[in-house]
């Protein structure tokens, strides 16, 4: 199963890359909600002059907070979905260099990701179960030291 770490940081950096991928893009719906807030406005605005009503200044309050809610929302989102792939970087790394703390680090993430199925699913199980065998916790406790035939050292 030692030879499975390597695999499980690989898979563990592609997700980290698709999720600051969906990190930027969530993001990005906050930056565009932001940037259409005034358009919004003035599409209102025209809207009431048709319609022969005026576009109050609670009108334009109302529509600034929800703009501004949309905008919070989103790029709270995305900010916290990039933050995720960013510890999954700082865990691969610390998976292929064979440190305590990602053990751990894996154990948590794989948690969380269990929740999102099919694909974090499989990965949550597939790392669990590979952090779990014997020879991997040991492999860790030593710090990646292997004798010749690629069994960890005993301390």
């Amino acid at each position: 199963m030692i030879k499975h770490i390597k695999t499980v940081a690989i898979l563990w950096i592609v997700s980290a890359v698709l999720s600051c991928g969906t990190g930027l893009l969530v993001g990005g719906i906050g930056a565009v909600a932001y940037l259409a807030k005034d358009a919004a406005i003035e599409q209102a605005e025209r809207d009431a002059d048709r319609r022969g009503d005026t576009f109050t200044d609670q009108e334009r309050d109302e529509l600034t907070m929800v703009m501004m809610g949309v905008f919070a929302f989103y790029g709270c989102l995305g900010l916290g979905i990039g933050f995720g792939g960013f510890l999954e970087i700082i865990m691969a790394w610390g998976l292929m260099k064979y440190k305590g703390w990602a053990r751990i680090l894996t154990f948590i993430l794989s948690a969380v990701s269990l929740l999102s199925f099919p694909l974090g699913t499989a990965l949550g199980v597939y790392s669990i179960m590979v952090m779990l065998d014997a020879d991997v916790s040991q492999a860790f406790a030593q710090g990646g030291v292997f004798d010749d035939d690629g069994e960890p050292v005993p301390a």
